[in-house]
Order: C-alpha cells, then structure tokens, then sequence
C-alpha cells in the first residue's frame, strides 16, 4: 500500500494520514490519538509524524529538513 511512499508524497499528507501510514509500517507501535492517550502521551504532531515516517522509511539523511519544511511551508 505505501510500499513507494516518496519523501514528497509524506510532505503533502494531513496528519490523519501520516497517522495511517506510521499504523500500516508499525502496527504495534502507538500513533492513534485514542492509543496515545490510553498510554498517557500527548497525541502525536504533524512534524513528529513527518519524521518518524522518514526514518522508518530510511529518508533519514533528510527527514529533519523535510520535518521543518513541512512545518515553516504552513506560514509561507
């Protein structure tokens, strides 16, 4: 399903689909805002959602500049 999955796809997600996407390559891990807070973490944002992604899907050389791209680009 998000076997291709391009640093450029993951910078136009929303957030609910990052949430999907970090779900689908880790189901054991806690993304969902009701598993986050059943766990007594605060929900996950946006730029931690784009970084996760990154590493996981080895983008990791750029996933801090694509996290804070994805986040200044919302001001431009």
């Amino acid at each position: 399903m998000y076997h291709d999955l391009t640093k450029e796809e993951v910078l136009k997600m929303n957030r609910k689909s990052l949430i999907k996407v970090l779900e689908w390559n880790d189901p054991n891990g806690i993304y969902s805002d009701d598993d986050s807070r059943a766990e007594g973490y605060p929900p996950i944002t946006e730029e931690e959602a784009i970084e996760i992604i990154c590493r996981q899907f080895e983008f990791e050389k750029e996933y801090e500049d694509l996290a804070h791209m994805a986040f200044y680009s919302k001001y431009l």
